[in-house]
């Protein structure tokens, strides 16, 4: 049936197509679209669909078209692809529509110890205690149970897409190798196999020994479940498709009483919001083991972390534009008129102002003024923390380029350090470097301007 309905759209849209007065569009997109209720990214879909059987019919059967045909059909292309182009807009809006709906439904902390507490958590814990001890059947209700909560836990430990567990094989299982008092177990047939490899799941020893008693002990009660080489199967003996892997959790999540709704969407995002911030340098190893780059995670799932630097901005900007530039204005004014000074034999030198900023980077062309105590804010960092940032990035606060890459490594290789990480982020970091070479230009200034009315 709906590839019944496909086809009728596809129909409608060569239409259209052929018909490219206004008038045609018009219909297509104000009577056909809004009848079906599609939105934007599904327009789309269809329409790169559209495109392409256009590049198939150009490709394989080109040669027994006329040329009529054939221009029609690029005509016809070039018109679809115009309308792709149109929906650029309303798909990007969606996305970030997206976004903030996956921020409202982070999972939580309390969340999971919430679950973790559950009547069903604590039922399928007790089962699969008692099952490999015990010859009594397994209820269809009992396994359903040991099923999801198995599913729950594993995904919340890895953040891997529904499909992976879908394609988890128990010849995959079997052949599960231990790495660092872990269980590795990899898996071929997902999304990104194709790029990334296969995908790792990695379980601790209480998580491996509940699915190994699932696949022994309770699978064997499912329908047909000997001829299935999927681990996770329906109790009628059947395969499940990653859509119902995702229906498993949310029946035990909502069993829970907890009031986020949980997709392994939302489960992803909230495993890179939270590693993002909390541990940035290992956001290349949780992109390994999420099967994504690193590029991905930042682009579609930093969602807390945009909330956090807009904070951290805003109170920057509150302090930034109650800051009088005195220092600032006299600084420029000093570097300007004393480029070059006479030393104590008569001789021209260049100042140190000059250098310094001859070694100075862009970075330093947006530097927001120092943290320092005033009516609306106080200074986030402690003395010590200070000395740490200075000790770690002295040669920063000298000259140099300030990225975040050199920061990160700066700081990671210091304990101290490390733990300004977790506390502080990065942008918070480089603002206050940047503060401090301010402040050790304005000193080198303040010297150089005494020394001068010395000499005069």
């Amino acid at each position: 049936m709906q590839n019944v309905r496909n086809k009728a759209f596809f129909d409608r849209l060569s239409v259209a197509a052929e018909n490219e007065d206004k008038a045609q569009k018009e219909e297509f997109f104000d009577t056909c679209v809004p009848q079906r209720k599609l939105s934007a990214v599904t327009i789309r879909a269809y329409l790169q669909s559209i495109r392409h059987f256009y590049s198939y019919l150009i490709e394989r059967k080109g040669s027994t078209l006329s040329t009529d045909d054939m221009q029609s059909i690029r005509s016809m292309n070039g018109t679809v692809a115009r309308w792709i182009m149109s929906a650029r807009k309303e798909c990007s809006k969606r996305g970030l529509e997206k976004m903030e709906e996956a921020f409202q439904n982070l999972i939580t902390p309390e969340d999971i110890v919430a679950f973790e507490k559950s009547k069903d958590a604590t039922s399928g814990v007790k089962l699969m205690g008692v099952a490999p001890s015990q010859n009594s059947l397994i209820t269809r209700p009992e396994f359903t149970t040991v099923r999801n909560f198995i599913l729950t836990q594993i995904a919340l430990s890895n953040a891997s897409r529904s499909g992976v567990f879908a394609n988890m094989t128990i010849k995959e299982f079997k052949t599960a190798r231990v790495l660092d008092e872990r269980y590795v177990i990899s898996v071929c047939d997902h999304k990104t196999a194709h790029l990334q490899g296969p995908a790792k799941i990695v379980l601790t020893t209480t998580i491996y020994g509940w699915l190994k008693t699932y696949i022994h002990f309770v699978r064997k009660f499912a329908s047909r479940s000997h001829q299935i080489p999927e681990v996770f199967i329906t109790w009628l003996g059947e395969a499940m498709t990653s859509g119902g892997i995702t229906q498993c959790v949310q029946a035990i999540w909502k069993k829970t009483g907890l009031q986020t709704e949980i997709t392994f969407n939302i489960v992803r995002k909230t495993a890179v919001s939270a590693m993002h911030q909390k541990h940035p340098n290992m956001k290349e190893s949780l992109a390994n083991l999420m099967c994504h780059s690193v590029n991905t995670a930042t682009r579609c799932y930093r969602v807390i972390e945009r909330e956090h630097s807009s904070v951290a901005a805003s109170k920057q900007l509150a302090e930034t534009i109650r800051t009088p530039a005195v220092h600032e204005n006299s600084s420029h004014t000093t570097a300007a008129s004393g480029s070059h000074t006479k030393d104590e034999d008569g001789g021209t030198q260049e100042t140190e102002a000059s250098a310094l900023t001859q070694n100075s980077c862009d970075d330093d062309t947006d530097v927001v003024p120092p943290s320092v105590t005033s009516r609306w804010s106080k200074d986030i960092f402690s003395e010590d923390e200070v000395m740490v940032i200075q000790r770690c990035c002295g040669r920063m606060i000298t000259a140099g380029p300030i990225s975040q890459t050199a920061v990160q490594a700066a700081m990671n290789g210091d304990m101290a350090g490390q733990e300004m990480l977790q506390k502080y982020t990065v942008e918070q970091i480089i603002n206050r470097l940047k503060y401090e070479r301010r402040r050790g230009r304005a000193k080198v200034l303040e010297t150089l301007f005494a020394k001068r009315r010395k000499i005069a």
